[in-house]
């Protein structure tokens, strides 16, 4: 089952502690959640050997933490982010990713942002009413309800949830919201071969990944691994970037800039970096 979702999906970094914020427990009208929450939607650009592509996603902490599907930055050379009021943010960092559930954490470096307020997808019911947000085709801010018409299993402890709040090519990483305005899951992709089947990665799975306890259980590993050495130099190639580099080696862009002493994420050819060894 999970592959046969998985294939159906369709596609469009420095760390602080995540601010997360809660909605008020009355229902909100579809007006009220996308006039309250437009500012924190991005459009997310990723930079690949091939061109650029476009997704969705959504601010999570007023320090920059931004989420959307890993599938939206896979193989991209360099990342940057679009907001509502036009403002560009280039070269963003990778701060946390989870493959097997489609989920990438981006850190703006500077700014003070307006966050979305984090649900609880565990409370999610068959049937309840969904609002999304997203730029599909590029068209920003585009706004979608429709219902919750299953909790899937997808395998291996996997949930997704199936709605029928359109889902296009550039929905991927956007937020859906409840009626109260908090967003209980992330928009990754629709059922081609269907009739309006789309699916969302419930929320608390990203809340996992921006628990503060495990930052710093993760912190303290990789001061482990620094104390140990367990570095390799790696000569940088002209297409390299560290947002490229930490998916290559398995780390963030915050660890790679800490281990070499860098002041920022530029890099150039030629130049030689300290990278996590192999397992």
């Amino acid at each position: 089952m999970k592959k046969r979702i998985l294939s159906i999906f369709c596609c469009g970094v420095i760390i602080g502690t995540a601010s997360l914020s809660w909605a008020a427990s009355q229902s909100l009208s579809v007006e009220e959640i996308v006039s309250k929450n437009a500012d924190a939607i991005v459009l997310v650009g990723a930079l690949t050997a091939k061109g650029t592509s476009f997704g969705s996603g959504f601010v999570v902490s007023r320090d920059g933490l931004i989420v959307t599907n890993y599938h939206v930055i896979h193989n991209a050379l360099s990342v940057g982010i679009k907001l509502k009021n036009n403002k560009r943010y280039e070269n963003v960092l990778l701060a946390y990713t989870d493959e097997q559930k489609d989920i990438a954490v981006l850190k703006v470096q500077k700014g003070n942002f307006a966050p979305v307020a984090l649900g609880n997808s565990q409370n999610v019911k068959t049937g309840e009413r969904v609002v999304a947000i997203g730029n599909p085709l590029g068209l920003e801010r585009t706004v979608s309800d429709g219902l919750i018409s299953a909790i899937r299993d997808a395998g291996k402890g996997l949930k997704v949830l199936q709605i029928t709040a359109p889902v296009s090519e550039g929905s991927s990483g956007g937020p859906l919201f409840n009626m109260k305005g908090e967003v209980i899951g992330i928009a990754v992709g629709t059922n081609k071969d269907g009739q309006n089947i789309n699916f969302a990665i419930p929320i608390n799975y990203v809340k996992r990944l921006l628990d503060p306890d495990r930052n710093s259980r993760k912190d303290e590993r990789q001061k482990v691994s620094e104390r140990s050495k367990h570095t390799r130099i790696y000569t940088v190639r002209s297409k390299d970037t560290l947002f490229s580099l930490s998916r290559r080696f398995n780390t963030s862009v915050e660890h790679l800039m800490k281990i070499n002493g860098l002041a920022d994420a530029n890099i150039f050819a030629g130049q030689a970096l300290k990278v996590p060894k192999a397992p």
